[in-house]
């Protein structure tokens, strides 16, 4: 079930990064 978390993170970080680069929200995703 932490998946689920880390998609929801990872969306919310997407929506506020991707209008300004869309290349951070990616590297984070594989961070997490």
């Amino acid at each position: 079930m932490r998946d689920d978390h880390v998609t929801l993170r990872s969306s919310a970080v997407f929506d506020l990064l991707a209008p300004r680069t869309p290349a951070v929200p990616v590297q984070v995703e594989l961070r997490y």
